[in-house]
């Protein structure tokens, strides 16, 4: 009877230990899934033309996408997007992103950043959206901006053209 139960307690333990060792296992293929999943995100975010953020709940960057640290710099990518703001724009803007931070709600505004290549000044539309977890409090921000240079260029152009007209 004594060996019966030592063998089945045996068992038991060696069922125990696999099912452990198998959870082990699935953890740690979800944890490499989890992070394959994000290296791939994290290069389509660099291929892409248009620059990218991620920001803390309150506003601090988080990471920056190699379109954003190629206009801008290494030294703009680690300060985020406020960084290389126009001086006229900067008091509007940074009034405005800190009041859309307050109360977790999308924003899109047109404003300049400088480029770390020849320190010219070029319009972009920016756009911050909120990311919530599931009770709804926002834990993050996800920024774009695009640049929109030649569209306000030509947007001015027509502007002087129509002003000639009327003259």
């Amino acid at each position: 009877l004594r060996s019966k139960v030592r063998v089945f307690v045996d068992l038991f333990i060696k069922e125990r230990q696999l099912r452990e060792q198998s959870a082990l296992i699935h953890e740690r293929e979800s944890r490499d899934r989890e992070h394959r999943t994000e290296e791939r995100f994290r290069a389509l975010l660099d291929s892409m033309p248009l620059c990218v953020w991620a920001l803390g709940a309150d506003g601090t960057p988080v990471y920056a996408n190699r379109s954003w640290l190629e206009y801008a710099g290494a030294d703009a990518g680690a300060q985020g997007p406020m960084a290389a703001l126009h001086p006229e724009d900067e008091a509007a803007v940074r009034t405005d992103v800190q009041m859309a931070l307050q109360r977790g709600e999308p924003i899109e505004l047109e404003y300049r950043l400088r480029s770390a290549g020849d320190g010219s000044y070029r319009w972009h539309a920016v756009r911050f959206l909120p990311q919530r977890d599931t009770e709804g409090i926002v834990t993050g921000w996800i920024g774009t901006a695009t640049d929109i240079e030649n569209f306000k260029r030509a947007q001015d152009a027509h502007a002087e053209l129509a002003v000639k007209e009327r003259d």
